[in-house]
């Protein structure tokens, strides 16, 4: 291993489990010490080093980390496996981690860079993915359990509010082939705006949060929005969407209080996927982690109906005991 002196600004980062399956690796691959501190643990086309990165899986190294200038490859790569995933017919616990892989890189990228064409045409497939996934897949539960593959928190809330909120939409009717991808892009999209949130507060409970930071973070759809019109290529339904992920049909939702007749006709299923994941799953803020079912029953009982009963009735429909 060699210590290396490289800029923070010059590296990005890879989750650790993108080379599991790697017979060599396609780039230098770091891990990073400190500040501008980064260690060379294996070197490009390298067969023998593949391993060696295994002893790096401990919490004390998040990510490992590439140059940015092989970034937009590894996002191809990303791309293409999730592509060869779902031509391969896999089963979709493995198909969802991956397409959460090519998520992760967009958000990366993000991170770091204003949202790119590139980094459009990246969600736009993986949503396409997300669809073909759902269309024709009855069982909102079975589809649920197969997302147990995917690792990292905040990708699988994402990738578990495209697949709800298109299961809601294809069951309530009226929807589209297009409608469904445009949905999925905005439920793989919808909590972009926490990259631009202080990390103060991206790292605590929202129960732990001041006033002045739940302020804040409740502005994160708004910020998101703003992320995405920088990308000419983005539909504006899609960040529409983004913008209204928690608004409710009551206007008790934030940041702008809207009601139905104010909303796009598809944001009430996205809003009501967003709540029935941080119920589920949670999003890095919310660790309520209840059952499905409990989870349709405590929105159900929400006082003042912020979501249509026509879209619950269609989650209850599929978390009844006899499902």
């Amino acid at each position: 291993m060699t210590s290396v002196r490289m800029m923070d600004s010059q590296m990005a980062r890879v989750p650790k489990n993108f080379f599991a399956n790697s017979q060599s690796l396609p780039y230098d691959v770091f891990v990073r010490l400190g500040p501008d501190h980064f260690v060379l643990v294996g070197r490009t086309g390298s067969f023998s080093q593949v391993h060696r990165l295994k002893a790096f899986e401990t919490d004390l190294v998040p990510w490992f980390y590439i140059s940015r200038n092989e970034f937009s490859i590894y996002l191809e790569q990303t791309v293409l496996r999730a592509t060869g995933l779902s031509q391969a017919q896999v089963d979709r616990g493995e198909l969802m981690n991956s397409v959460s892989g090519g998520l992760l890189a967009v958000f990366e990228l993000a991170r770091w860079s204003d949202f790119t064409p590139e980094a459009w045409r990246t969600v736009h497939h993986m949503a396409d993915l997300v669809a073909e996934s759902v269309l024709g897949r009855p069982s909102l539960g079975n589809l649920l359990s197969e997302l147990q593959k995917v690792r990292e928190l905040q990708m699988k809330h994402s990738v578990v509010v495209a697949m709800v909120t298109l299961v809601i939409a294809r069951d309530m009717g009226g929807v589209s082939r297009d409608d469904l991808t445009l949905l999925a892009s905005a439920g793989l999209l919808h909590d972009i705006g926490f990259l631009k949130l202080p990390e103060e507060i991206t790292t605590k409970s929202e129960d732990a949060l001041r006033p002045d930071e739940r302020r804040i973070f409740q502005n994160h759809p708004a910020l998101g929005a703003r992320l995405l019109r920088g990308c000419s290529q983005i539909p504006e339904n899609v960040i529409r969407l983004v913008e209204e992920h928690h608004e409710t049909a009551s206007g008790t939702g934030y940041p702008d209080r809207r009601t139905t007749e104010q909303l796009h006709r598809l944001s009430l299923p996205l809003s009501l996927a967003e709540r029935f994941s941080e119920l589920t799953v949670g999003d890095g803020l919310h660790q309520d982690f209840l059952s499905p079912a409990a989870a349709v029953r405590a929105i159900a009982s929400l006082e003042g109906a912020p979501y249509p009963p026509e879209l619950v009735k269609i989650l209850e429909r599929h978390f009844r005991p006899s499902s």
